[in-house]
């Protein structure tokens, strides 16, 4: 059986309408699981290794989605498939193949320094897809040897796509968990889309005290915003 008949025999109507209620792309949506396309990418790379690319074409999210699974999971430095890798992340279209593959990087080990200075090499890339693995991935490094320049990326930031703006609230109520005040010390930086976003996650974080929660609300804008 082939990938895409094994697509089409894993796919499920119902999921797939519920997925493209959450998800826009280019790319047509067949329904078919997250773990089962782990598992299906994990079964690729047993038997073809990087080969099982050459299997993979750009005929569904799914397909697309495999593609990202199969190059995280190969084992081989980071060094050699950067630009496997950037080439993959220039065809993503939105958030959930993103984050998802995002997911797929442990962020530990020999290879989490290399990771960053990868992820730092994209902070000013145009593709906003891009920006949102970048700080996806931040997420992992949220440490003090890190967190200056998580901070940096952030402020500078400013006004971007919505799925950028999003990513950027979240993983600024990440850190505001162990860093509280790096985090209050750009809020005036913020788009007002980030802002809130980081906000609302904040609020409904159970890591987070009433009184921290209470002085990102009235961080910017006074009171008037709670």
């Amino acid at each position: 059986m082939d990938v895409r008949e094994w697509l089409q025999a894993n796919s499920e109507e119902e999921y797939r309408r519920f997925t493209c209620r959450l998800v826009e792309s280019r790319y047509p949506l067949l329904g078919v699981r997250l773990p089962l396309l782990r598992q299906q990418a994990k079964e690729l790379l047993k038997q073809y290794e990087e080969e099982a690319l050459n299997r993979l074409d750009d005929s569904s999210f799914e397909m697309i989605m495999l593609q990202g699974f199969v190059i995280a999971g190969l084992k081989k430095p980071l060094t050699e498939k950067q630009e496997l890798l950037y080439r993959h992340l220039l065809k993503c279209d939105n958030w959930s193949l993103i984050d998802s593959l995002a997911t797929s990087f442990k962020g530990r080990g020999r290879q989490r320094e290399e990771m960053y200075r990868f992820i730092s090499s994209l902070k000013k890339d145009e593709h906003p897809y891009v920006r949102r693995f970048v700080l996806v991935m931040m997420q992992k490094y949220l440490d003090d040897d890190h967190i200056a320049d998580i901070m940096d990326y952030c402020r500078q930031l400013g006004k971007d796509e919505y799925c950028v703006e999003m990513a950027t609230g979240w993983l600024l109520a990440s850190a505001y968990i162990n860093y509280p005040q790096q985090v209050l010390d750009i809020t005036g930086s913020l788009s007002e889309t980030t802002y809130r976003h980081a906000r609302g996650k904040i609020n409904d974080s159970y890591r987070i005290t009433e009184e921290k929660k209470k002085e990102y609300r009235e961080a910017r804008n006074g009171s008037k915003d709670q």
